[in-house]
């Protein structure tokens, strides 16, 4: 028997699935919500998740009265669904968001003048109990951020690159793996940003950059 992970990655997706979550969670792209997977393991009886997510020029992402990070999986055959709430961890991604020409705190929420966002408590850690998975199924997951300060929920299908590991535990197979053959990414139009120099404390850079057939 197996147990199966599918992470789907949609660069831009522009439809909404029509249930209970999707009426809460705005089904967004990566221009909205950024992410990373850091971590993506078994452990005795549980699978980790660990990573960073954050939402540009929304709001300070400070702790858990500012906003709270949640998983949602969704059983490709059956459709049922679970959903894990996140515990916060202290990763600082301040400096990699903000523009070096900003030097103002910005308050909770944009209060309309020059200024940037802390984002000090942006790292989650998922724990998702075995014994919860069906056998022989398949999911997909959903990373989803409700910020607290504006009331917005935002979700998105998370993609983790080059994860295909196989676990036993107790006589059962786990596979964690992420499909890259069923990812579809369309580029239309956008902004590149980059940095001056190699690390997080070089200035942001933009640069615009487009696609002439409008999918890569």
């Amino acid at each position: 028997m197996k147990k199966y992970f599918l992470l789907l990655f949609l660069l831009l997706n522009f439809f909404i699935i029509e249930d209970v979550y999707a009426l809460t969670y705005e089904e967004v792209d990566q221009s909205v919500l950024q992410y990373n997977i850091s971590n993506f393991l078994l452990k005795d009886e549980n699978i980790i998740l660990n990573g960073w997510a954050v939402t540009d020029n929304h709001q300070n992402l400070t702790g858990n009265d500012t906003h709270e990070y949640s998983l949602l999986l969704v059983n490709q055959d059956t459709g049922k669904e679970l959903i894990y709430n996140a515990e916060l961890k202290s990763v600082d991604k301040t400096r990699l968001m903000k523009a070096s020409e900003e030097t103002k705190v910005c308050s909770n929420y944009f209060d309309g003048h020059k200024c940037y966002y802390k984002y000090t408590k942006v790292g989650f850690e998922f724990i998702i109990p075995i014994r919860d998975l069906e056998d022989d199924a398949e999911y997909s997951i959903k990373l989803r951020i409700y910020e607290k300060l504006i009331n917005k929920r935002y979700q998105l299908s998370i993609y983790a690159l080059g994860i295909d590991n196989s676990y036993e535990y107790k006589g059962v197979k786990y596979q964690l793996y992420s499909d890259i053959k069923k990812t579809s990414i369309d580029i239309l139009e956008g902004y590149l940003y980059v940095r001056s120099g190699p690390g997080q404390n070089y200035s942001i850079r933009q640069s615009s950059i487009s696609c002439y057939s409008g999918k890569s």
